[in-house]
């Protein structure tokens, strides 16, 4: 990891280390060495040279992001109406629930939480955000909502940013849209 952040800074790559994750907007990195390999999105590297994933990590940001913001935003909304439905204190549109709730939801069937990690997950909160997709099919709007909770390790989520920042979220809310 060391080799790995200074080949990067040498390079003028920001790479940033955060919960044992490494990050490199849009790309999440982590390490397999029971595989004897780097992780980049889930996909093992086996050729470890940090000056070759320097490189890999390079041309991924050079990429287009190949996140589709409508699907999940439809996604999130479909969560986020079980998520009230089944809350007595929140049982009307507008109500606050927490993106870890969602996460669960979202995640319910047996190994996806192993396959879709919560890193990801938050990167792809991240993603929708900064796409600028707020609107679901039937006229949902989402909002962002940070809170107390964002101060909390345990509820919020962090992701860093391409400018090399990070941001938390704590919970979204949909207001307007068809029943």
């Amino acid at each position: 990891v060391d080799e790995l952040l200074a080949e990067a800074r040498k390079q003028g790559l920001r790479l940033v280390l955060q919960d044992d994750r490494l990050y490199c907007y849009p790309v999440l990195i982590s390490l397999a060495p029971s595989e004897r390999a780097v992780k980049i999105d889930r996909k093992p590297e086996r050729r470890l040279r940090p000056s070759f994933l320097i490189a890999v990590l390079r041309n991924r940001q050079r990429q287009e992001a190949r996140f589709r913001s409508a699907p999940f935003l439809e996604s999130l909304h479909a969560a986020y109406r079980i998520s009230i439905e089944r809350q007595p204190g929140k049982r009307h549109t507008g109500s606050v629930v927490s993106l870890r709730d969602l996460y669960a939801l979202l995640t319910l069937m047996p190994g996806l939480a192993r396959e879709y990690g919560l890193q990801e997950f938050a990167r792809d909160v991240y993603l929708l955000d900064q796409s600028g997709t707020t609107t679901t099919k039937n006229g949902a709007a989402i909002e962002y909502h940070a809170s107390t909770g964002t101060k909390s390790d345990r509820a919020a989520l962090a992701i860093v940013t391409q400018d090399g920042a990070e941001k938390r979220y704590f919970g979204i809310s949909f207001s307007g849209g068809e029943a």
